[in-house]
């Protein structure tokens, strides 16, 4: 950049550094998805034709925003303009599986693991439509087969633990949580996922000793406020569920793109403050 400061290509870069460190630890500051924007809006003003700068883009629109429309008028630009980008479908495929048009999300996974095979994230995204379908022995399978390519790989690992809990095999869930969080240390994701695990499996100290030390993190981070609610959610605590619903919904925590998959928010589901709550996050 202190070179050629005017070079598309590495504001596009830099926008999706941005994007992939919410998907790989998140941001302390809470400031990664404006910057995200900021440098794909500038990669796109010094060159249009940009497909990964359009692929970021669409990102921000639907993550931070919640702009829906506007995040698939983006990759589909993006896909326009280059229909090789593997990591462009993977994105898509993302988005699409999230809003539950699960065909369309396979055919796009598919496509980018046409393009890059060997990629570990998109070997193991290629279950994920279908675990957000609720097909999960579909998704298991397609798990495991990941995993033979890198059996630590940590995303394969997480969704794995995310099968085995919809099938209701909490203790399996419960070591893979445990394994991840050893070797990452406390993080929203894999401590919520393991304090969630705990409450439904009736091992309710567990879960708020857990759920303590989350509620104190959440003070400097909100990037905590989304999993709380699940954890809460999983303890029969509804009041206190839709509590930090409204926290991440303040706090914009980009995990709330999961409202209309995300089984551990099942017990809420049939409350009128859940549509709500869907509708503020703008989830056609």
């Amino acid at each position: 950049m202190a070179l050629e400061p005017a070079f598309a290509r590495a504001h596009s870069g830099i926008a999706n550094t941005y994007v992939l460190m919410n998907f790989y630890g998140g941001s302390p500051d809470g400031n990664v998805w404006p910057r995200a924007k900021a440098a794909a809006e500038r990669a796109l003003a010094l060159d249009s034709g940009l497909a990964e700068a359009h692929a970021a883009l669409a990102h921000v629109k639907y993550s931070y925003e919640w702009d829906w429309a506007g995040a698939e008028t983006e990759f589909k630009r993006a896909l326009e303009l280059d229909g090789n980008d593997a990591t462009a479908h993977q994105w898509y495929a993302e988005y699409l599986s999230l809003l539950g048009r699960t065909p369309e999300a396979v055919r796009e996974i598919e496509r980018a693991l046409a393009l890059d095979p060997q990629s570990l994230i998109i070997n193991a995204e290629q279950g994920v439509p279908y675990a957000q379908a609720r097909q999960c022995a579909r998704a298991e399978e397609l798990f495991l087969k990941a995993l033979e390519m890198e059996p630590a790989f940590p995303a394969t690992q997480y969704y794995l633990a995310r099968c085995y809990q919809q099938d209701r095999r909490d203790n399996e869930a419960i070591a893979l949580y445990q394994t991840l969080e050893s070797k990452f240390g406390q993080s929203p994701t894999f401590t919520g996922s393991l304090a969630h695990a705990y409450a439904v499996s009736a091992k309710p100290g567990e879960s708020r000793r857990l759920l303590a030390n989350m509620e104190t993190a959440s003070q400097s981070h909100a990037g905590w406020h989304y999993m709380i609610a699940t954890v809460y959610a999983g303890l029969g605590e509804k009041d206190r569920a839709f509590e930090w619903l409204d926290r991440a919904l303040s706090a914009r925590d980009d995990q709330l793109v999961l409202l209309k998959t995300d089984t551990h928010l099942d017990p809420l589901r049939g409350d009128r403050r859940f549509a709500v709550v869907l509708a503020r996050v703008g989830i056609p």
